[in-house]
């Protein structure tokens, strides 16, 4: 999921997307499979054999994203179509975000931090996730415009098990268990997250 606030014409966005990882040896012998129909920018649940279910089983027969991406896309793909824009509205002084849900091992983590080590100064994307991919933009387009000043803030956070995590603290300890704030002013805000 991603949003950028302040888009060109005053409105805030909310951009819904589905990544379908490759199925595992267990969900390729189940009786029921989720599938993506990208033309539609669609899942729907089928047969094994991809066989459409009927609606009175499913309750629902397709699910409807602003965008979905199959099991072969490349996260260059989906960095490409859903976080690059909003990486370049960054630049340009808006707000923007971009987070992955979904439940363990439907590739969070694949999508966001890549498969692989990144060597320092590399160019390629092999095995590169969309926070390299987008830190490397962003420090690419600051470059390119040595005359502007630029003031970056980045926090890296996680919720899991009903705990908001700060993944720029070093250590597993409480160090990283972050409180939800409210305030009538700033809204909804986690306090004390590390910013680089």
């Amino acid at each position: 999921m991603s949003s950028n606030q302040g888009s060109e014409n005053g409105e805030e966005g909310i951009k819904v997307a589905i990544r379908m990882r490759p199925l595992n040896t267990k969900e390729t012998k189940a009786s029921r499979i989720w599938r993506v129909l990208q033309k539609y920018n669609s899942i729907t649940q089928t047969t094994n054999e991809g066989k459409p279910l009927p609606e009175r089983i499913t309750g629902r027969t397709f699910f409807t994203f602003d965008k979905t991406f199959g099991e072969k896309t490349t996260t260059r793909e989906v960095y490409s179509d859903i976080a690059q824009g909003i990486v370049e509205s960054v630049v340009n002084g808006l707000n923007g975000t971009i987070f992955a849900y979904g439940q363990t091992s439907s590739g969070k983590t694949h999508t966001m931090q890549g498969s692989g080590t990144i060597e320092a100064g590399s160019v390629g994307d092999n095995g590169a996730g969309v926070v390299h991919m987008a830190a490397r933009d962003i420090f690419s387009q600051i470059n390119n415009d040595p005359e502007r000043v630029f003031l970056l803030r980045v926090s890296f956070i996680e919720i899991y098990n009903e705990e908001v995590r700060d993944l720029l603290v070093s250590g597993n300890g409480n160090d990283k268990v972050l409180q939800i704030r409210e305030d009538p002013t700033r809204g909804v805000f986690v306090d004390a997250t590390e910013n680089i």
